[in-house]
């Protein structure tokens, strides 16, 4: 969280310093008074206000720690570790200008979230021909989804007429519960899972998630003009968002290998995501 904070001051602080400084040479103020602020051939238009739409893309970094007791050799869920993926947004805004400097921006965006993964561990599996349990690789493909609504007030910060940065937080309140699906797959000839057959299982589940989510919201976009009150405006944006995404889950029995090693006792703590996005903004000037 500290390393976040203080790349956000590193990117706004000399902005804010070098547009916030008192003229040494007159300071008193230049006879006759400055006038408008100006960048380069750009008055500050003193416009109430703008507002507009925006449709970008997620990449979700998805993560959780898991352990074992007593621990299991190559679990097959330890892929569960981890997961990213890609997922639609879209949203509205309104941007209220405090001075030629900063601005009030406020974003109210609905968001789709999207995370997988896939890897190989080790099972125990039936031989038909043995009538036994044996310690076999099986892969494991899973994926999450769920939607949230977001809203994000940030405080702009203009670098010059047309770049400018969002510095504020973001609120995220789910509208759906987690979507789960794990498919199990044997990649060992001669086994199933129970003895008739099946070579692949798929389980699909819902999941509870917290209700309120906070985290910090930093963004960098480009105003390109494409008339005097209307501009195409590219965005990135990082979302590091410190809220858990769901509580904590322990003491869960996880019997993938209870014929060789035995069960062993799953937690499964500290879920969270995080979100780098980019978008298309149409912001119009009113």
């Amino acid at each position: 969280m500290k390393n976040i904070i203080l790349i956000a001051l590193l990117i706004t602080l000399p902005a804010a310093l070098l547009f916030s400084q008192e003229d040494v040479l007159r300071p008193d103020g230049k006879p006759g008074g400055y006038g408008e602020a100006v960048y380069d051939d750009y008055e500050y238009s003193g416009s109430p206000f703008s507002i507009g739409f925006e449709v970008g893309g997620n990449y979700n970094m998805f993560s959780q720690n898991l352990s074992w007791d007593p621990p299991l050799t190559e679990p097959i869920i330890e892929s569960m570790e981890d997961g990213s993926g890609l997922s639609p947004y879209f949203g509205v805004f309104a941007d209220i200008p405090i001075n030629y400097m900063f601005g009030v921006h406020l974003k109210l965006q609905y968001n789709s979230i999207f995370y997988s993964n896939s890897g190989t561990g080790l099972i125990d599996g039936f031989n038909s021909n043995t009538g036994t349990y044996n310690e076999i690789a099986a892969e494991l493909e899973w994926d999450n989804s769920f939607a949230y609504f977001n809203i994000e007030p940030s405080l702009r910060i203009n670098f010059n007429k047309d770049f400018f940065a969002l510095l504020g937080v973001s609120v995220q309140v789910p509208v759906t519960n987690a979507k789960q699906s794990a498919t199990f797959r044997i990649l060992e000839e001669g086994y199933s899972f129970d003895g008739e057959g099946t070579t692949e299982i798929t389980e699909d589940g819902e999941a509870d998630i917290l209700d309120t989510r906070f985290g910090l919201n930093l963004s960098l976009g480009y105003k390109h003009h494409l008339s005097n009150s209307m501009y195409l405006v590219p965005q990135l944006h990082f979302h590091f968002i410190p809220s858990k995404l769901a509580e904590d889950e322990e003491g869960i029995p996880d019997t993938w290998k209870r014929n060789t090693e035995g069960i062993s006792i799953l937690d499964a703590t500290d879920k969270q995501i995080h979100h780098l996005r980019f978008s298309i903004a149409l912001w119009f000037d009113l």
